[in-house]
């Protein structure tokens, strides 16, 4: 699965400094972590792939990451802000 960023959805800073993202209709908090994999949501990355990068830019193992971006990216499609082609 490669998935891909909702065309239309946005990443905003509200008035107290939040990180939201937005597709005009619904706001969501989101955290760095959240944004790394969203910013690699483009269609051309596998999830394993997205969790490749993740791993690497933290120093974690793959397999603590795995799970997580698995999670982030089933939240970001149950929201409506990612497909998964």
């Amino acid at each position: 699965m490669k998935p891909q960023k909702k065309e239309g959805v946005k990443v905003v800073q509200d008035e107290g400094g939040n990180v939201l993202l937005t597709d005009g209709k619904q706001f969501f908090s989101v955290d760095p972590v959240i944004l790394f994999v969203l910013d690699r949501c483009n269609g051309e990355l596998t999830m394993e792939q997205i969790a490749g990068e993740l791993a690497e830019a933290t120093g974690l193992a793959i397999e603590m990451v795995q799970r997580v971006v698995e999670q982030i990216i089933e939240a970001l499609a149950n929201a409506g802000m990612i497909e998964r082609t």
